[in-house]
């Protein structure tokens, strides 16, 4: 069970986490590659239902806003790209940004680092620093602990499924039971 805001949920289908005041990307990234990178963002941010999406006419600050986000993961200058023409780690960014237009509170990154080159690693580092100071929640999985140890306040550490550990970065990293099961001491 998860528990959001007081209310225990079961089952939170994809669809209705936004409702939830959460979304996610993947660890295998999940775009539109047949579109533009700005037409990824626009997707999210305009009307989703079919007959009123076409009616639909998108505001300046619609357009503002995905403009700021594409700003914001650095793609800006790649907006008329094609989303299959993109390198991986631009495409890591532009599902970021996806997640950001969803203007939610808390974002689930499964593997935000994972195959990213060094120089890549620190362009989503720093977003992930930037969404924290802006005062959004960011539950990320990683296998890095220097960049564990870098991002985050509070950790969790599972073995198997299985809750190891949790709390602050230093004592769990620090405990006999995750040394054990991660460094097979």
């Amino acid at each position: 069970m998860v528990i959001i805001d007081g209310v225990g949920l079961r089952v939170v289908r994809a669809h209705e986490t936004p409702a939830h005041g959460l979304t996610r990307t993947f660890q295998e990234v999940r775009l539109f590659d047949q579109i533009k990178v700005w037409d990824n963002i626009m997707v999210v941010l305009t009307e989703r239902r079919l007959f009123p999406s076409l009616l639909e006419r998108v505001k300046p600050a619609t357009r503002q806003k995905a403009q700021h986000i594409l700003e914001s993961v650095g793609m800006w200058e790649k907006r008329d790209s094609l989303a299959m023409d993109l390198s991986y780690g631009q495409r890591k960014l532009l599902e970021i940004g996806r997640a950001m237009a969803m203007d939610v509170q808390t974002y689930l990154f499964d593997e935000p680092f994972a195959g990213l080159f060094p120089q890549m690693v620190e362009r989503v580092k720093d977003i992930m620093k930037q969404m924290r100071a802006d005062g959004y929640t960011i539950v990320f999985v990683s296998h890095n602990m220097e960049i564990v140890r870098e991002l985050s306040d509070r950790i969790i550490v599972l073995d198997s499924g299985a809750l190891l550990a949790a709390g602050d970065v230093e004592p769990v990293l620090g405990s006999e039971e995750v040394i054990d099961a991660y460094l097979g001491a």
